[in-house]
């Protein structure tokens, strides 16, 4: 599954959920931005189906992502994807 800017997401840790808007996609399906709105603060959201859930669908399509978290360049998405085994090595390098 795949979501949406705007998206209300549920993130559960440790016995606890934790709620976010998506603020911006990354990757679909895998690298989102997105705006806790508990702690009020934005974070890089790394979906794993078992703990991450959608809550509503277009909860909020009027939210910005943090400028800050928008510096982050393709080369790091790049090496978070072989990290986290959403792409296959590059038999060349």
């Amino acid at each position: 599954m795949t979501f949406n800017k705007g998206d209300l997401v549920g993130c559960k840790l440790n016995d606890a959920v934790n709620s976010y808007v998506i603020t911006q996609v990354i990757r679909a399906e895998r690298f989102y931005f997105a705006y806790c709105i508990f702690s009020k603060r934005h974070r890089f959201l790394v979906h794993d189906p078992e703990t991450v859930f959608l809550i509503c669908p277009e909860f909020n399509l009027d939210i910005e992502p943090d400028a800050d978290m928008q510096r982050i360049n393709a080369e790091m998405y790049d090496a978070l994807d072989r990290l986290f085994g959403f792409a296959e090595e590059d038999t060349d390098d």
